[in-house]
């Protein structure tokens, strides 16, 4: 994956292919073109190894077109990997405590009010919330999710795949799956939200939190 190193701004993710390297650097080309290398100075290039996450710090040396060379690392980070696998099902899970607005598609009047939660954890596969038990939500109900603690508001598609009470009794763990035609964008804004929580935590910066927003 290739980020810009400045995390201040907002970007989109690029995976990117190694074409060729050399004793100065490396020719990189994205894979999709929909998703273009970014186009600044300075990259984070990251890659993944198992539990393990490396981090380089490269520079832009030349432009051909779509693709890049850069220089070698002027710094690799080695750390253990946020998006580690978790469970059998082979994709990367991260844990947030964010407050996120939910809306349904049916079941209530398309004027209602939005529901407030909380987003506990994210994958590229689905998400699960922490709602109060007086909000209801039934298994194949489709919902949007507005996550509103973060810097970019993120609105997201997912459907209910399963309600369960945590021991509280308060609350319900609403776990929820992305729709298998999700919009590629919306796959994209996933994506960098995983990452960038990736590099903050490194960075020893926190997410942001909206106050006033507790389930």
């Amino acid at each position: 994956m290739a980020i810009p190193q400045d995390l201040e701004n907002d970007f989109a993710t690029c995976a990117a292919i190694v074409r060729s390297h050399s004793g100065t650097g490396a020719w990189l080309y994205p894979e999709s073109e929909a998703a273009p290398l970014p186009a600044v100075a300075d990259l984070l290039l990251i890659e993944f190894q198992g539990e393990t996450v490396l981090t380089h710090q490269v520079t832009v040396l030349n432009r051909k077109g779509p693709e890049v060379f850069v220089s070698l690392p002027r710094k690799t980070d080695k750390e253990k990997s946020l998006l580690a696998p978790s469970t059998g099902r082979y994709d990367y899970r991260i844990d947030v405590n964010l407050p996120v607005r939910v809306k349904t598609d049916w079941v209530e009047s398309k004027d209602a009010p939005p529901k407030l939660a909380r987003l506990t954890n994210l994958s590229r596969g689905g998400m699960a919330l922490l709602a109060p038990v007086n909000q209801k939500y039934k298994d194949g109900q489709e919902i949007t999710v507005r996550v509103v603690g973060w810097d970019h508001p993120v609105r997201i598609e997912a459907i209910v795949e399963r309600v369960s009470l945590v021991k509280d009794k308060q609350r319900n763990r609403i776990a929820l799956r992305f729709p298998d035609d999700i919009d590629v964008s919306q796959r994209e804004m996933i994506s960098s939200f995983i990452l960038q929580v990736q590099r903050r935590e490194a960075l020893g910066r926190s997410l942001p939190t909206t106050e006033g927003e507790e389930a």
